[in-house]
Order: C-alpha cells, then structure tokens, then sequence
C-alpha cells in the first residue's frame, strides 16, 4: 500500500453532497470513458435507500475525464460524487490500492471501468450484511456482457448468460443445439452448473466462501461486485502487483483466511467481454503459474496435503479455458515442464464429481 505513497491524486471535480456514507462505489479507469460513462450510469441509478457515494479515480494523469462525465451526468455535480485523477500513473494495482484509500466509507467496492453493477447491487449485497453483521465482505455472482460474435465457453462462479437480455434469439439457439454437438455440449454443461449452482447454495440467498474454495481457481471472478470492509483491505495489505495476474485470487484467498466472506447467489455485476480483447500468452501463463502457486501453499495449511493430487485437473481447466475463450493455446508440454506436474488431459464431468465431493464449490 505504501509503494506510491509520495504519488498524489488530484480532486478534479465533486458533487455538493458531504454527507456520510454507508457505501462507496469507487470506479477505476484508465483511458476507456466511453465505457466509463456506461458504467456511471449502473451507480447514479442504485435502487438503494441509504447513503453512497461514488468516486472516480483516474490513472491517465492527462486526463479530461471529470469534463467529460459531468457533461455527460450534470446531476453529479449534485450528489455524493469525487473524481480523482493520479498525478502518475500507478499501475493496475496502484490505483487498486488508491481506490482503497481514498474511499470514505466503512463498506466499498471497486468496479472495473469496463464492468457493470446491475441497479440493485447495493440492496442485495447489504440484504446480506444485514443478515450477517459479522459479515467482513460480499461477492456477488457475475454475468457476461457478450459483446463478441463467438460463443463463450463456460466458467467457474459466472452466469452462464449473455448481457443484455436477448442477444441471442430462442429460436437460433435451438438451431444451434440442433445442429451442432459443441451446442449440445454447451447445453449439457449449462444444466449441470445450474445443479452445481443449487447444490453449492442449497436454497440459500448466500453461502459461506472458506479459504479451501480458492483451491479450485478464480471461482469469484475478478473483485468487481465485491463489497468489503475498508479497514479488513488495508490490513491485508491490498493487492500485491507482483501476483499479477492472479491479484484478485490472492486478495480473495487472503480475505476468506483472515476474515468471513459470503457470496450472494445473484448475478449483481456484468464483466464485459469484446470482440477487440484478448489475453497475451504470457499472461496466461502467469495465470495458472500462479493457481497452481496458490494450490501448493494451500496444501496441508488450509486443506488436506492429498488435495495437491487434484491440482492437474485445475490446470487443465484452465487450459482449456484460455484456448476457448481467448484463443491461447499452450501446449501441455510447456505446462508440465513449466509447473513441474504431469497434466492430464480436461475432463470436465470429473472435476465436477471431485469438487462436488470436497465441497469445491
């Protein structure tokens, strides 16, 4: 947290509400406001009946952004509204760490500028800390925004819908399913993670995430319809940019050890997925480098040390994933002399009886 301490933010522009907060949305940016403008729209409409406030912090220290938003939000110049630009660019997880610090409130969360937070986030994440007072933080369940002309594979933690509503006709999809076997797989899949899905809640509005579930990989997503407290992220240490890619894993590993986090079975956030994104190779690779990293440590501290025979099936779950979503192909040679492990090749249905078994979800 202390890396960029001598680094300043500017307060660019705020709204005239000083009051209190019970909530701070805070969104990161960088250099993407037409995405930003979409995501202000999802906080300025909160169907919420305490008071939050929304803070912008800027890592494109010649930004013109503050300009832009009020002349795109006039009523923010109105509300409980901060807008922050860094006076250098920190990095990723410096302005994670900034957006941390500057939050005023007790509960925060920080929101991607290219993710969403549906209009009842706030309602249904306190639902729960109001059901749980010793509740230190909450992750709501993720949609897709798909915003890409392929099909998405399936992934761990998400909902298996496309963003907005609609974006897939009924009858095309039926076509699909009909005429090819990868559609009949997918709707195969789709069924068994909503079993998985009643199965790891059973019934319940939200579950309990232990330490132990970080095993299994990325199953929260990244930190975007994550509220938590403030003062539990500063004695964490925030996010740790040497763990890139795999921040947001290890900042949730290290918040389900040291204090209790729930998951809200809804799918209140929306990560966005474009045809123009891809992931690098090297990121990939990083990625699940540091899964398996986190599966050693894990292994006979958290959990039984006879998990770790378990582990090459995550990592190959995660091959597949990066070669069917992104489009990155590494090989399982690489992966084996890179990890030092014997990779087998995805199966699905089995890591699903194995997880189910141990609770993995």
């Amino acid at each position: 947290m202390d890396e960029w301490a001598a680094v300043g933010s500017s307060l660019m522009a705020e709204g005239a509400d000083h009051s209190p907060p019970v909530a701070s949305i805070v969104i990161m940016t960088y250099k993407r406001i037409d995405f930003l403008l979409e995501a202000i729209a999802g906080t300025i409409g909160q169907v919420f009946d305490r008071p939050y406030e929304i803070v912008i912090v800027d890592n494109d220290p010649e930004s013109d952004g503050h300009e832009r938003v009020l002349a795109a939000y006039p009523a923010l110049s109105g509300r409980n509204f901060r807008y922050y630009r860094n006076d250098q660019n920190l990095g990723m997880f410096g302005n994670f760490n900034r957006c941390i610090e500057l939050a005023r409130a007790e509960w925060m969360t920080i929101l991607h500028d290219d993710d969403l937070l549906s209009d009842d986030f706030l309602t249904l994440i306190f639902s729960v800390i109001d059901a749980h007072p010793a509740t230190d933080g909450v992750v709501s369940r993720k949609a897709f925004m798909n915003q890409r002309q392929t099909a998405l594979t399936t992934m761990p933690g998400v909902a298996y819908r496309s963003w907005p509503p609609g974006t897939v006709t009924t009858r095309s999809a039926l076509q699909r399913v009909f005429k090819s076997s990868a559609a009949r797989r997918e709707v195969i899949v789709r069924a068994v993670s909503r079993l998985v899905l009643e199965y790891s809640f059973l019934g319940r509005t939200s579950r309990r995430i232990a330490p132990s579930k970080m095993f299994w990989g990325p199953i929260l997503g990244n930190t975007s319809g994550f509220i938590f407290r403030k003062q539990a992220a500063l004695e964490i240490g925030g996010f740790y940019a040497e763990e890139f890619p795999a921040s947001d894993l290890f900042f949730f590993a290290r918040f389900a050890r040291l204090y209790r986090l729930r998951q809200h079975r809804a799918p209140a956030a929306v990560y966005r997925i474009a045809e123009n994104e891809s992931a690098k190779p090297d990121t990939c690779r990083g990625a699940i480098t540091w899964i398996h990293q986190l599966q050693r440590i894990m292994a006979g501290r958290d959990l039984p040390a006879w998990w770790l025979r378990f582990a090459p099936l995550v990592v190959a779950r995660y091959q597949r994933e990066y070669r069917d979503l992104w489009g990155v192909d590494l090989s399982t040679q690489e992966l084996e002399a890179m990890l030092g492990i014997h990779v087998p090749r995805h199966r699905p249905y089995l890591l699903w009886v194995v997880r189910m078994a141990l609770r993995g979800y």
